[in-house]
């Protein structure tokens, strides 16, 4: 997908879910696996200065309900057939997928502190610190925190980026500042190792940004060679703490270190 067409989808989408009645600072619930459709549906709604709250799928029903309760969902967006049992809605296509848009007429209005907050994302998480709590993220936020990480990663449209994370859990400091930077983003999927192997051996990679698990099949796995990343710049580590032995095994093979960014 271009610029121009990603451009034109989440212009498209956004119209749409102005027509099922998203307005500014509604919470809208994305439950959405890791592809391009999620990039899409995210832009589409921040375009709204509309709030993502992210769900993972992976979540059972009962706990993706509790999150919705919680966090005082206004709107869920997710593929159909998962909407089902949940009641009515309305229907986006994008491409060949399509996304059911389902109001939740208990959710309360936003108040005006809410609203002075500008929030773009609500994310629950334990970060370090145990109990989980929900993150709040405005748009102001967004642009100062990818506006300063940059100034480290250096991330420019020259680069391709191997992305193999989940956006339900890394999205704003990475993709977004990817897309700002008009660099090419490489999902390679959740099937592993064939969807990192087939992104490496196929695609000129020049940044990484993954999780231990991952750079120990890059440093175990036959099939990935160290000449499929020469020009790989920087690699970035996180989700978890880097263990000295992936960190130690990598550099070995590729001849080069990893950054680890965990806890940041």
């Amino acid at each position: 997908m271009t610029y121009a067409q990603l451009i034109h989808n989440t212009e498209s989408i956004a119209s749409d879910l102005m027509g099922c009645g998203v307005r500014p600072w509604r919470r809208v619930a994305l439950v959405c696996e890791d592809s391009i459709e999620y990039v899409v549906l995210s832009l589409a709604v921040l375009s709204l200065r509309a709030t993502i709250v992210p769900v993972s799928p992976s979540l059972s029903a009962t706990e993706q309900e509790t999150l919705f309760e919680r966090m005082g969902v206004h709107y869920v967006l997710r593929p159909p057939a998962e909407a089902d049992a949940a009641g009515p809605g309305e229907t986006l296509h994008l491409g060949a997928h399509r996304f059911a848009v389902i109001a939740r007429g208990s959710a309360p209005d936003p108040d005006d502190e809410y609203r002075r907050l500008e929030p773009a994302f609500i994310r629950f998480s334990s970060g370090t610190t145990g109990a989980s709590k929900g993150v709040l993220l405005s748009h102001k936020a967004i642009i100062d925190r990818t506006a300063a990480a940059n100034r480290g990663l250096k991330i420019t449209s020259d680069d391709t980026i191997l992305w193999v994370l989940s956006m339900n859990y890394h999205f704003v400091v990475t993709i977004l500042l990817f897309l700002r930077e008009g660099a090419t983003i490489v999902l390679a999927g959740s099937e592993m190792p064939r969807g990192l192997i087939r992104a490496l051996s196929t695609e000129r990679i020049t940044f990484i940004y993954a999780a231990p698990f991952h750079y120990r099949l890059m440093s175990s796995a036959a099939d990935i060679t160290a000449g499929m990343l020469t020009a790989v710049r920087a690699a970035v580590s996180t989700a978890m703490a880097l263990p000295e032995s992936v960190s130690q095994s990598f550099k070995a093979k590729y001849g080069f270190q990893l950054s680890p960014a965990y806890g940041i």
